[in-house]
């Protein structure tokens, strides 16, 4: 007579399963994701181009290089970019935003150097610095609060290219006097300082090393 096998209780599905087993099930999935995600890409450039094509045919985007530079620019006074009081951590885009539109938009912006010039320090110092880049080497418009030592060390390699320089000075504000304005600025063709408070501020005898236009 056969003896009852004794059973362990476990339900099939809790047995225990081969490691060999679990890391093939991963590693078949891991591929799926990739190869949806290549397809999802694929399509994603497909779709950017119908997109492109279709703007083509608008009249608005078929406006020469020229005349949309000059839309730009002026937007650039009386839409500036930047931090805001309200929008501590939110930069504001400005009149860069256009460059969002579109594809051409944007390369047309950024083959435009002069619509880079105007750097103000609203900005964080990253976007000062590429916008910076982006003028390429354009007389520049600083407009700067001067706040922290680093801004002074920074901005004074581009003193030279300096065209116009407003400053705004305040008890907060480092010394500075010794390194940005002891700089020549041979292009120089405005310089307005603001001085807030009882911040005492004296100029140098030698304003930008007396080499100003």
């Amino acid at each position: 007579m056969k003896k009852a096998r004794a059973s362990s209780g476990v339900p099939n599905s809790l047995a225990p399963v081969s490691c060999a087993s679990s890391d093939h099930s991963i590693n078949s999935t891991d591929h799926a994701i990739r190869v949806l995600d290549d397809e999802a890409k694929k399509l994603h450039a497909q779709l950017t181009s119908v997109y492109t094509r279709r703007n083509n045919l608008v009249p608005i985007y078929r406006l020469p290089p020229e005349v949309l530079v000059h839309v730009f620019s002026e937007l650039i006074p009386v839409d500036s970019p930047g931090l805001h009081n309200d929008e501590p951590k939110a930069p504001k885009l400005g009149w860069i935003a256009v460059t969002h539109v579109s594809r051409r938009w944007q390369e047309v912006a950024l083959q435009h150097a002069t619509l880079w010039t105007t750097v103000m320090d609203n900005l964080r110092m990253p976007w000062m610095l590429e916008m910076i880049a982006r003028s390429k080497t354009l007389p520049l418009d600083m407009q700067m609060h001067v706040r922290h030592a680093h801004q002074v060390s920074i901005m004074t390699n581009y003193v030279p290219r300096l065209a116009h320089l407003s400053l705004h000075v305040d008890n907060a504000s480092p010394d500075f006097s010794s390194s940005l304005l002891f700089e020549p600025v041979p292009i120089l063709e405005s310089c307005s300082l603001h001085i807030d408070g009882d911040y005492e501020f004296n100029l140098p005898v030698d304003l930008f090393a007396n080499t100003t236009p």
